[in-house]
């Protein structure tokens, strides 16, 4: 299982993988990294919009997916030192430096 690694103060908002597009939510004392994956066809959920009941929409086919569904698809994130380590199917492609979504 590959391993995302970035230093604690050079967290970006997001990152995409071959197969899945992640986000990246700070809270105090708490990193969590959700999945954005579309369910329907694999569409980057980072980069959808949200409607007027609160669903995000997935910017390449329209399908509209529960917000609190995909807040339930987390990903482990371990805090070493100052590094955070994401656990993720694939290795890393791109980096997100911000995602409305989550703003």
């Amino acid at each position: 299982m590959p391993i995302v690694k970035f230093k604690f103060e050079d967290l970006p908002a997001g990152f995409s993988t071959p197969s899945g597009f992640y986000a990246i939510s700070q809270k105090p004392g708490k990193i969590t990294l959700f999945d954005m994956t579309c369910p329907h066809r694999g569409g980057p959920l980072t980069h959808g919009f949200y409607t007027s009941d609160g669903r995000i929409v997935c910017p390449w086919h329209g399908t509209r997916c529960n917000r609190e569904k995909i807040e339930r698809r987390t990903q482990p994130a371990v805090r070493i030192g100052d590094c955070v380590l994401f656990f993720t199917e694939q290795p890393l492609e791109k980096i997100f430096v911000t995602i409305p979504l989550f703003e």
